[in-house]
């Protein structure tokens, strides 16, 4: 079992790195959204006009709106980029779980020691914990490569919206098996 909690501690250290990147690439993307909220009301010249303010102090005002517009696109790619190394130690982690698990007599793996989950359950929990954030990952991906500057406002605020969510994802599931191991695990003398 010390093996198994090993690849345990291993994804959780994984999935707090994937939490983190995630709260990065939120933060990214709607700072994204908000600029395109804005684009309509600084496209329109009669703001400007109404500020004592001609063309070119709007095209200033357009160019660093765009400009700050692809920075927080920049970094919500490189999030994601980031997101792929989390993944791939949850992918680890749950193969090697895995493994040790099939390697044990069914009766072994199947068995509980009081609250500790089985070799069985901890080898399904990682493989779990994997799974939903390759497949966030990828959904995160697709949903970035759907943002435009002419995508409605509506459209921009339902990406993010379900961006933030993480459909995929249940972390509390997660943490709850995470803390189940942090719990079980066997006290060292003092």
């Amino acid at each position: 079992m010390d093996a198994l909690r090993q690849q345990a501690t291993k994804a959780g250290g994984a999935f707090q790195e994937w939490s983190s990147l995630h709260a990065r690439a939120t933060a990214g993307l709607a700072t994204a959204v908000n600029i395109l909220a804005r684009l309509p009301a600084l496209q329109d010249g009669g703001h400007f006009e109404a500020l004592g303010l001609g063309p070119e102090e709007q095209a200033e005002v357009l160019g660093k709106q765009l400009q700050a517009f692809n920075e927080a696109l920049a970094g919500v790619h490189a999030a994601l980029s980031g997101a792929r190394e989390p993944v791939r130690e949850l992918e680890r982690a749950a193969l090697e779980a895995g493994k040790r698990a099939a390697g044990m007599s069914l009766a072994a793996a199947t068995q509980r020691r009081g609250p500790e989950p089985s070799a069985a359950e901890v080898a399904e929990a990682l493989q779990d914990a994997w799974r939903m954030c390759r497949d966030e990952l990828a959904l995160k991906q697709a949903a970035v490569g759907l943002l435009r500057l002419d995508l409605p406002q509506e459209d921009a605020a339902a990406l993010l919206a379900c961006f933030e969510a993480q459909p995929n994802v249940d972390a509390a599931r997660i943490q709850a098996f995470l803390q189940q191991m942090v719990e079980t695990a066997p006290r060292k003398p003092l």
